[in-house]
Formats: C-alpha cells, structure tokens, sequence
C-alpha cells in the first residue's frame, strides 16, 4: 500500500512537471481566452478574452472586467483579467486577423496621457488608429491576462 502511495505521489508530480513545461503559440484557446502573444520560450504570454466586456468609461472599466457575467463561458473561470497598456493593445493589433471579433471602434488601455493625466489612451484595433481621450468618454473594453 505504501508503495502504491508513492508511486501515485511521484506520478503526478511529474504530470505537474510537465503541464508547467506546456509550450503556447499564438491562436492557441486557452486560460479563458486566445493566446495573442508569447515568450520565446512558449511558456509565457498573454492572452485576451474571445469576447468584448461591453462599454463604459475608463474608470468603470475595472468593474466592468470583474463582473463574470461581462466574460465567456471560459473567460468566467479566472479572475485575473485586466485593461491592456498601449503596448500590448499594439500586440493585440498585429494579431487581429486570428483573434477576431474586434468593433470598428476604438478600446480602452490602461496608459495615461503623460501630459494630460485626465486622459487615457485607446486604440482601434481594426484600423490601428490610436488617440488620447476623457477618461469619461465611452469606450469599448476587452480584457486580458497573464499566463
């Protein structure tokens, strides 16, 4: 019996292992959403929700992502989502065409306007057309996360 204990134990230490070794690639479904960019490696990344979380203001936004009724079916399983900087809405951009489903309208970042702090940046991510706005003004919103 105890070798049997062990013998489990060891087992699924190495399945552990090797999930945490699991090389991603962009496109790939996974962690709630699309893998939109990854390390070199393949181990790390980020990956963006398959769906919009709706509209609002800037400073709604984060209420906005918590709120698992505003996320997929799969998204609704982690909590760890969050607005894009304009860094990664510009990797998102380029991965348009395999992510899909973007308004022709423009998203909120969570980049300030380094000279007007009552201003966030957003972008479209259809046209790439970027600008800074009122953190009041109405913006799509599509979240992402770590992995």
């Amino acid at each position: 019996m105890k070798k049997l204990i062990l013998t489990t134990f060891v087992l699924l230490g190495f399945i552990t292992i090797l999930q945490a070794q699991k090389k991603h690639s962009i496109g790939k479904k996974t962690g709630g959403g699309i893998v939109f960019n990854v390390t070199p490696d393949g181990l790390h990344g980020l990956i963006v929700e398959t769906q919009d979380q709706g509209t609002c203001n800037w400073h709604q936004a984060p209420a906005l992502i918590a709120n698992p009724i505003n996320h997929s079916a799969k998204g609704k399983e982690y909590t760890d989502w969050r607005l894009p900087n304009m860094e990664e809405i510009y990797l998102l951009y380029k991965q348009r065409k395999i992510v899909g489903g973007f308004t022709n309208y423009y998203y909120w970042s969570s980049t300030e306007n380094s000279k007007d702090k009552a201003q966030v940046w957003n972008k479209s991510v259809i046209s790439g057309g970027e600008m800074a706005n009122a953190k009041c003004a109405m913006k799509y919103v599509r979240a992402i996360r770590n992995f």
